[in-house]
């Protein structure tokens, strides 16, 4: 899988560069692989901007840069390029047009490509909205973890609000009780009277009378 940079403005306009590694540095420092003069394209830094190849998909990585790194006119700071893309080294600064070009005899493919069926739709998505695999795992992780905080939050509430409707259920019928008790002593207050005695329970077989911590039984 090859790297393609068409040089549409700056010092190198006019030329084409293509690389197979699999890391190219880009800047004005002497070591960079792709070169720009520092006198004329002097809004780009020595050390401006990376692009690594991972899993088939070109990743371009900002390097701290004084003026920035854009996308097809959008200042990025780390985002999967796409075949076609315009990029911008620094606000005003040199312009290229991003290709990509696979051989036959390559193995390497992009994983939006190997994947098929639904999933292959999801990660076709993905890819064209410049996230990485691992940016992707990250985000539905984090929105697993979210969503089972929720859903531990709408259990407990749903519990309480059980609990609650019980205990409300409790004080009605408590209140219904009383208001019965209240009708029954109001109504028969004349004829009502107090019935006191006092019981005794004894053994059967000895006919003594039962003990229970050290007292006789007795039921008033």
């Amino acid at each position: 899988m090859k790297a393609i940079f068409a040089h549409l403005t700056g010092s190198c306009r006019g030329n084409t560069e293509v690389f197979a590694s699999d890391e190219i540095l880009i800047g004005t420092d002497a070591k960079a692989h792709i070169h720009f003069d520092p006198e004329i394209d002097k809004n780009t830094s020595r050390y401006h901007t990376k692009i690594q190849l991972r899993e088939c998909d070109y990743i371009l990585k900002d390097q701290g840069s004084a003026k920035g790194t854009l996308v097809n006119n959008r200042l990025v700071n780390e985002i999967v390029l796409k075949d076609g893309d315009l990029i911008e080294f620094g606000a005003g600064g040199p312009k290229v047009r991003f290709r990509t070009k696979t051989d036959n005899a390559d193995v390497c493919k992009p994983w939006t490509e190997i994947v098929e069926g639904p999933v292959g739709y999801i990660a076709s998505t993905l890819h064209r909205g410049g996230i990485t695999t691992e940016t992707a795992f990250f985000k539905i992780g984090a929105f697993l973890i979210l969503f089972a905080v929720f859903s531990s939050l709408v259990s407990y509430f749903y519990i309480q609000y059980l609990r609650l409707s019980k205990t409300v259920e409790k004080v009605h019928t408590l209140e219904v009780e009383r208001s019965v008790a209240e009708r029954i002593i109001k109504s028969y207050s004349d004829g009502v009277c107090l019935i006191q005695g006092a019981f005794y329970f004894y053994d059967e077989e000895t006919n003594e009378p039962l003990m229970m911590m050290g007292k006789r039984t007795a039921r008033d």
